[in-house]
């Protein structure tokens, strides 16, 4: 791994983090690197950068990369439960929160946190759909077009 170019291509995205040169940079070195703890610190220091800026798609995406890197168990699990977090929490991305959540329950993380939250994004799927469901029967029902549409 180059160190230089990783950080000059992490220091663009802190200026213009839609800047795609500088994401293809990254995740080249990041896919081609060995690992290490070296790239993960960097990594992890370009995402506290962008937390503090509340840059939370860059977060994302940056734990994404980690989680290519992480060796462990333990730092994997910690690394899924942050991104599902970050994509439920700041990026109000349920879907995209279940999906990571289950992505650490498939690999053995039995956190309590992890079981409550699938469970919590399955039922307010279920509600939502249940919701949307009986407003579109509603609207159906209505002979008049635009009490229909109020319904909707």
């Amino acid at each position: 791994m180059k160190a230089e170019k990783i950080q000059g291509a992490l220091g663009m995205l802190v200026e213009d983090p839609d800047n795609e040169s500088a994401w293809e940079d990254v995740e080249s070195e990041v896919v081609e690197s060995e690992g290490g703890e070296e790239l993960l610190r960097i990594l992890e220091a370009a995402r506290s950068r962008h937390g503090e800026l509340h840059d939370w798609e860059t977060v994302a995406r940056l734990l994404e990369l980690e989680l290519v890197v992480t060796e462990d168990e333990a730092s994997e699990a910690a690394r899924l439960r942050e991104l599902a977090r970050i994509y439920d929490e700041e990026l109000r991305r349920s879907m995209d929160a279940l999906e990571v959540y289950e992505r650490a329950a498939e690999r053995g993380d039995d956190d309590e946190k992890v079981t409550q939250a699938i469970a919590g994004i399955r039922q307010s799927k279920e509600r939502w759909e249940d919701t949307v469901q009986h407003r579109v029967e509603d609207a159906e029902a209505s002979d008049e077009p635009a009490a229909a549409a109020r319904k909707l």
